[in-house]
């Protein structure tokens, strides 16, 4: 049997059984489909991670990797700062970057805010490029990832617009634009026993909405269309904290609308027990931060009618299998709309959502779609671990000469021991 390749892989995981984190979600969906074929040991910031693996802590990583040198490293990263521990450490050690998000809402944890990480990229290429001076000031153009994508030879992405976004405008990385590998990946989603129910003959329509109240998340639309529809509902409104229920319980109390049932432990694992129990789903959004998945997903593995917003992601789904609403004044009246003609069950049928949800999100070929990811990167990240390991002796060549010239008196011995 051959021996199986070593992967260190850099994630958060759950809490409590809950987790909010698309990184958790898309590791304990894959790594147990990829294990028998992966030696994989798992890497988080407070020692949590699968059961069935061996879990370390980040910062034991290089010990583990002098040990028994991995053939590759995977990071995912998404806008969260749980996710500092493996945006600082693909800082050190490039590898297979998944991007759950590109834009961040910050510029990243304190030990790479200064990073010259553009001066690092061009003395990869170019052992004759002197390192900067440590004490230059290097400023972030934005909030986009371009230093993370800058050490990621290999570069997979969970939204479609976010790929589009990276092979249109980063430019500059340990590969060139020719050279490097990107990917668009779906989240893996396991399927449902699709039951969909006669909408004309329900006594409430069971509606489900994603997100606190705000203005992104268009649920002041959601609700004024609910409002507009002047029809018994019944509301299902996942947030993320008992902060964001209680936002969202007053400005529900505005609309006078009917029954109400908050989801304040908001995870893919809640969505998917509300996806099971509803009517229509809403996944409005109308940002450049963020994503629909794989809440979007479960929906319609579910079956579900869905609303999405007709931008960003949402514009690359089929629009016979989803109702689109263009966000603006007439959102709502569209909404409202939308919401007459589902509830006449005028909607795609069930069997047909979920079928083209199966063929998207399948946890098995999105497991196959992955692993044929890491195998065409094998070979580069080889190459490229070459080259960084010769820049890592020249990075401490420099550093040591630099403490040398300012040692004074220990000039003599740092000459014997071989420094000078």
């Amino acid at each position: 049997m051959p021996k199986r390749r070593r992967i260190a892989w850099f994630s958060t995981w759950f809490k409590d059984g809950y987790s909010r984190s698309l990184s958790a979600y898309f590791s304990s969906r894959l790594i147990p489909l990829l294990n028998e074929r992966y030696e994989i040991e798992f890497f988080s910031a407070d020692f949590s991670g699968p059961s069935d693996i061996p879990c370390f802590h980040y910062l034991k990583a290089f010990e583990e990797h002098r040990s028994r040198p991995y053939d590759l490293f995977i990071y995912n990263l998404e806008n969260s700062k749980s996710a500092y521990f493996a945006r600082t450490h693909l800082a050190l050690i490039p590898g297979v970057v998944v991007f759950h998000d590109l834009l961040f809402g910050d510029f990243g944890p304190e030990p790479i805010l200064n990073s010259a990480w553009r001066h690092t990229v061009k003395k990869f290429h170019s052992s004759a490029e002197p390192f900067p001076d440590r004490a230059q000031e290097h400023r972030q153009s934005g909030p986009q990832g371009y230093r993370e994508a800058a050490f990621a030879p290999a570069a997979v992405f969970m939204n479609e617009r976010s790929h589009e976004q990276y092979i249109r405008e980063v430019e500059f990385g340990l590969l060139g634009r020719s050279e490097r590998l990107s990917y668009y990946l779906s989240y893996p989603i396991e399927p449902f026993d699709v039951c969909a129910g006669d909408l004309q003959a329900i006594d409430r329509f069971r509606v489900g909405i994603i997100g606190p109240p705000r203005i992104e998340n268009r649920t002041h639309k959601a609700l004024l269309a609910l409002q507009k529809l002047g029809e018994a509902s019944e509301l299902h409104w996942m947030v993320g904290s008992e902060e964001e229920r209680k936002l969202a319980s007053d400005l529900h109390s505005e609309y006078r609308l009917g029954e109400v049932r908050f989801y304040t432990n908001g995870s893919p694992e809640v969505w998917r027990e509300i996806a099971a129990n509803i009517d229509c789903a809403m996944h409005l959004r109308f940002s450049v931060f963020g994503q629909v998945e794989p809440y979007l997903g479960i929906s319609l593995m579910a079956g579900r009618a869905v609303l999405v917003t007709d931008f960003g992601d949402s514009c690359y789904l089929p629009d016979s299998l989803m109702f689109k609403i263009v966000p603006g004044e007439i959102e709502a009246g569209q909404i409202a709309e939308v919401l007459r003609t589902i509830r006449t069950g005028a909607v795609p049928p069930a069997d047909k959502i979920s079928a083209y949800a199966s063929e998207r999100y399948d946890p098995g070929m999105v497991a196959e779609e992955f692993s044929s990811i890491l195998e065409q990167s094998f070979s580069t990240m080889s190459s490229i671990m070459q080259n960084w390991q010769a820049l890592e002796v020249q990075a401490r060549q420099e550093v040591l000469n630099e403490q040398a010239a300012h040692s004074g008196p220990f000039k003599d011995q740092f000459r014997e021991l071989g420094l000078l």
